[in-house]
């Protein structure tokens, strides 16, 4: 199964104008309803659990890579003045 990752362009385009589809099976918000993301790595979407469950095998490596760069860049951020 491919993962599909949308790349935000160049242009200033905000995250409204970016589409979301369901890392599994594809569907988009319009056929689904809202779309929930990962909670450890926010980088991708999921249908249902169902889905989540099933994408699971292909996302474990780089959700965990992801979560720990959330992680450290909490960690490491500097507090305001």
């Amino acid at each position: 199964m491919i993962a599909i990752r949308i790349v935000q362009s160049s242009i200033n385009m905000s995250t409204e104008d970016e589409v979301s589809v369901c890392a599994n099976c594809g569907k988009g918000e319009e056929e689904s309803g809202k779309l929930k993301s990962c909670t450890a790595c926010k980088l991708v979407k999921y249908c249902s659990r169902e889905c989540q469950i099933a994408h699971r095998p292909q996302h474990k490596r780089e959700c965990r890579r992801r979560a720990a760069e959330l992680h450290d860049e909490k960690l490491f951020k500097q507090p305001p003045p």
